[in-house]
C-alpha cells in the first residue's frame, strides 16, 4: 500500500486497520495543500510527520484507524505523550497546528461533523521565556568570530556572511542555504530570494557591511554565477542544515551564551526591533515573506517599557500625574 510507506516513515501498521475513507481523505488533504494553497516542500513534509505521529499513536493504543476516531481526547492524548519527550515548545506548536489544518480540512469537507480543535487549546509560548531568547543574540556573538579557530579564511568569512544575514534580513534558514550567486545584486545592494515559502520572489536590501563581508567572501575562492553561495569546503556542495546550525551553535558557546539560539532567534529578534523602532508591520510582512499579518505578529516581541510608554500616553493617566505632583499624593 503506498500509503503507508509515503506518510508513516517506516512505522510498522497493520493495512487492515486503516479505513480506505481515511486513507482517501488524507491524501486528498495533501494533494490540496500542494496543488490549491501552495505550500513548500518543507511544509508537506512536516504534514506527513504530523500524521504519522498520530497514526503510531492510534496504533500503540489500539485506536482504529478512521476518521470517526479523530476527536479531541485523542488528539489530547497525543500532545500528553509528546509534552514529556520534547520540551520544546516550537516542536509541540508546529504538530499542534499541522493536525489542525488536517482537521479544518475533514470538517469543512464533511468528513467529520464536528472539529475536535474547538475543545482543544493550543500551546502558549511564555512571553518572559521569549524576551530571554531574544535577547540572547547580542553583539558579542560576532565578536566571538574573530576568537574561534578556523581552518582557513573562506570559512571564516562563510560564517559571518551566515550570521550578518540572518542579523539583518531575517531570512529563513533554508532560504540562506538555497541563495546562489546570481541572486545577489552588488550594484543596488539587493537579494534576490526565490526559494520562499510563500513561492512568491521578493528583493530585500542589503547593508554595505553585508555587502562588504560577502565580497570578501567570494574573493576567497572561485563562485561561478550559478553556484550556491554557502558551500561546504569538504567537496564544494551546498552547506545542508546541519553545517549552519553547527556554525551557530559552536559560536554561541564561544560567545558565552547559555541559551538555545537558532536561526529563528535571530528571525524574531529581527521582527521585533523594527517593530519596536517604529517599523510599518505591512513592510515587515514583505521582508520576512509572509502572506498574512497575523502570522507575521507572531514574531513580534513588544517589552514591557514600549508597553508602558505606550499606556502613559492616555490623558487620563497624564492628568492624573499632574494632580499626583500638585497635591503630593502618596
Amino acid at each position: 500500500m503506498a500509503f503507508e510507506t509515503k506518510y508513516f516513515n517506516g512505522i510498522k501498521i497493520d493495512k487492515r486497520n486503516i479505513s480506505r475513507p481515511f486513507a482517501a481523505a488524507i491524501e486528498s488533504f495533501i494533494d490540496y495543500s500542494m496543488n490549491e494553497r501552495g505550500l513548500s516542500c518543507h511544509t508537506i513534509k512536516h504534514y506527513r510527520y504530523s500524521i504519522s505521529l498520530l497514526m503510531k499513536y492510534f496504533n500503540e493504543n489500539s485506536v482504529p484507524l478512521r476518521i470517526e476516531s479523530l476527536t479531541s481526547s485523542n488528539l489530547a492524548g497525543l500532545f500528553n505523550v509528546l509534552c514529556p519527550i520534547n520540551d520544546k515548545i516550537s516542536f509541540i506548536n508546529r504538530i499542534y497546528y499541522n493536525l489542525k489544518s488536517l482537521s479544518d480540512y475533514l470538517f469543512i469537507h464533511g468528513h467529520i461533523k464536528r472539529n475536535p480543535y474547538d475543545m482543544l487549546s493550543g500551546p502558549k509560548r511564555n512571553q518572559a521565556d521569549l524576551s530571554i531568547k531574544i535577547s540572547a543574540v547580542p553583539k558579542k556573538i560576532f565578536k566571538s568570530i574573530k576568537r574561534m579557530k578556523y581552518s582557513n579564511k573562506a570559512s571564516y568569512y562563510r560564517s559571518k556572511v551566515i550570521l550578518l544575514l540572518l542579523k539583518y534580513t531575517g531570512l529563513r534558514a533554508y532560504e540562506i542555504l538555497g541563495l546562489k550567486v546570481s541572486s545577489i545584486n552588488f550594484k543596488d545592494e539587493t537579494i534576490k530570494i526565490t526559494c520562499s515559502k510563500s513561492k512568491t520572489d521578493r528583493i530585500i536590501p542589503l547593508n554595505r557591511v553585508t555587502i562588504a563581508v560577502i565580497k570578501h567572501y567570494l574573493a576567497t575562492k572561485r563562485h561561478k554565477p550559478d553556484d550556491h553561495l554557502i558551500l561546504n569546503y569538504l567537496d564544494n556542495t551546498p552547506l545542508n542544515y546541519e553545517g549552519l546550525y553547527r556554525i551557530i551553535r559552536n559560536t554561541k558557546i564561544k560567545a558565552g551564551i547559555n541559551k538555545n539560539i537558532s536561526s529563528r532567534t535571530f528571525r524574531r529578534a529581527f521582527a521585533s526591533k523594527i517593530i519596536n523602532k517604529g517599523g510599518d508591520l505591512n513592510v515587515l510582512k514583505i521582508i520576512l515573506g509572509h502572506q498574512e499579518y497575523n502570522v507575521t505578529s507572531r514574531y513580534v516581541y513588544v517589552p514591557i517599557c514600549r508597553l508602558r510608554k505606550s499606556i502613559n500616553l492616555n490623558p487620563l493617566i497624564m492628568k492624573c500625574e499632574v494632580l499626583f505632583k500638585k497635591h503630593k499624593i502618596y
